[in-house]
């Protein structure tokens, strides 16, 4: 129905200002027979046959608070909160008071993962101090939405990590000379011994590395931040132990 593609403020007003019927004696016979029906198939567990009769009535119906309701239940239970969440505002539009579909309605939020919308409903019904039964139901509902969001954040937080152990040999750590005596001839082809250190080298060697980063989405904004570390020991040449560590954040 083309009428589900306005804002859903001017849905309420178009379809319960607009399209209040003038019922008569006739009309409202068939409206009882309608709802009578729809409320044995609820009862019996054929929610979606409930919707498709009483949904093609929508129009005829739009201000009629039973009517509506019955359909949002059968909208709830056949899979379809979408459109519940319509038909239980349309109820509110006319009965602000009807605990039973505002209770509903926060159903219908939650099934549509819309926390805030039904964590807002639910603590209208808490302020209206409903029977003791209907308490402890909403506490229970408040239960469900704080796992819920739990869940979601938690869906939006990604950690990894990784280690890495290796060893090895290397034949020239210090990248020098096979000559331990080289000749300048600047100087006269005067010969002159290198130092150890520049000689080329080789030694065996243990190396380790270790990382983690980690992801958090809030809403449209992504946080990330990562870590890494490593060593490296030459066995031989303990002057070429070498070891790092680097960061980064960023969203």
């Amino acid at each position: 129905m083309s009428y589900f593609s306005f804002p859903a403020v001017f849905r309420v007003a178009f379809l319960v200002l607009v399209f209040t019927p003038c019922l008569s004696p006739t009309t409202v016979v068939a409206e009882e027979s309608i709802i009578q029906s729809a409320k044995t198939l609820l009862k019996n567990g054929k929610a979606e046959e409930a919707f498709n009769l009483l949904d093609p009535h929508l129009i005829d119906y739009a201000a009629d608070p039973e009517f509506n309701y019955l359909l949002g239940i059968a909208a709830l239970d056949a899979g379809k909160p979408g459109d519940a969440v319509f038909a239980f505002e349309r109820v509110l539009a006319v009965d602000p008071g009807h605990l039973n579909a505002r209770a509903e309605l926060a159903r219908a939020h939650m099934l549509l993962g819309e926390t805030e919308a039904a964590r807002r409903e639910l603590t209208r019904v808490k302020e209206q101090q409903p029977p003791a039964a209907v308490s402890i139901a909403i506490d229970k509902h408040f239960a469900k939405l704080d796992r819920f969001e739990l869940e979601k954040r938690a869906q939006g937080r990604k950690i990894s990590a990784y280690g890495e152990v290796s060893v090895g040999h290397d034949d020239n750590i210090n990248s020098g000379t096979d000559d331990s005596v080289v000749k300048i001839p600047l100087l006269g082809n005067l010969p002159f011994q290198l130092a150890r250190i520049s000689v080329k080298g080789s030694s065996p060697f243990e190396e380790a590395r270790a990382g983690v980063d980690a992801e958090h989405t809030e809403g449209d904004t992504t946080f990330f931040g990562l870590a890494n570390t490593g060593f490296r020991y030459h066995n031989r040449f303990s002057g070429f132990y070498t070891k790092r560590a680097d960061g980064q954040v960023g969203l």
